[in-house]
């Protein structure tokens, strides 16, 4: 918001609720488009913006389920194998072991696993 000046603790509770407002506008006006972008940045960058980190733990522990219903028994592939080892890349780079959501934890252990077998 330009010329905004926060200067006491209503107007600071004013300008969260501008930007709560503006959120939910920009989700409703792009969220069609960016639910279908074939542009996997685009992607990225509306989860970015969004919801920030629960959608990446979200689209990681998607990913990593995809990956561990799609391996065929203890044989990994090259392309698995190195998808499994960017997912987990992935996964290190954007949480701190204490920031771990626990549903992404289990999926973590998982693909590890598979990598050592």
């Amino acid at each position: 918001v330009t010329g905004f000046q926060v200067t006491s603790v209503h107007s600071i509770r004013e300008a969260l609720t501008l930007a709560s407002a503006a959120s939910v506008l920009l989700e409703q006006v792009l969220g069609d488009l960016l639910a279908g972008a074939r542009n996997a940045s685009l992607v990225h960058a509306a989860e970015e913006f969004s919801r920030g980190v629960e959608a990446r733990a979200d689209r990681l522990g998607e990913t990593g389920r995809e990956l561990l219903m799609g391996r065929n028994g203890d044989h990994l592939d090259p392309d698995t194998r190195l998808r499994i080892e960017a997912t987990l890349r992935e996964i290190d780079a954007a949480f701190t072991p204490a920031d771990l959501p626990d549903r992404l934890t289990a999926i973590r252990d998982q693909l590890t696993a598979t990598l050592q077998r």
